[in-house]
């Protein structure tokens, strides 16, 4: 197919606006561009979510497309900085249907853990304190599994420090999980 016939396909499906032009592609532009800004470590993560809610509206309803987003581009600029990192789904504990909510945890180096829940309503990533995610969210069993029953965001086997600016996208702890 000659390209804009592929662009046509593509915006008839959504990947592409109604001009043939893909809206990540600036996103990761974007993104690119505000890590060149040296942020602290907070307003870097935030400026990169606040991106990806702007770029990519589907962000809180695909979560394993947005997984991949995050880890390809938002949270894998060689500026970031944090200890550890988590990209992964939980559900509301009072939800019967355990529909999955993406979040994000980063341990930062100076200002400590911080987790970030995309709101659907909102269409924005919400910062939470961990005590009320906690009492919040609860973890698909799965997950628990995958790390030998603890939380997701908890640290098992992990005594070494990640220097961020050499860190290769395997060392950054992102889980993705099957949507229901």
């Amino acid at each position: 197919m000659d390209d804009e016939t592929l662009r046509d396909v593509f915006s008839s499906i959504g990947l592409a606006d109604k001009y043939g032009n893909f809206p990540i592609i600036e996103f990761a532009h974007m993104s690119e561009s505000l890590d060149s800004f040296k942020f602290s470590e907070e307003t870097s993560i935030t400026s990169q979510l606040k991106g990806l809610a702007k770029y990519y509206p589907k962000f809180a309803t695909s979560i394993n497309e947005t997984t991949s987003i995050l880890r390809g581009i938002s949270l894998n600029q060689k500026n970031q900085n944090f200890k550890r990192c988590v990209v992964n789904r939980v559900y509301k504990r009072n939800d019967k249907s355990k529909r999955p909510i993406l979040y994000v945890y980063v341990d930062f180096p100076e200002a400590g853990n911080k987790f970030y829940v995309a709101d659907k309503a909102e269409e924005k990533f919400i910062e939470m304190p961990q005590e009320e995610f906690e009492e919040k969210f609860e973890c698909y069993q799965k997950d628990m599994e995958k790390s030998k029953g603890y939380r997701p965001w908890q640290e098992f086997n992990r005594t070494e420090k990640i220097d961020n600016s050499k860190q290769t996208p395997e060392e950054v702890f992102f889980t993705t999980g099957s949507e229901r």
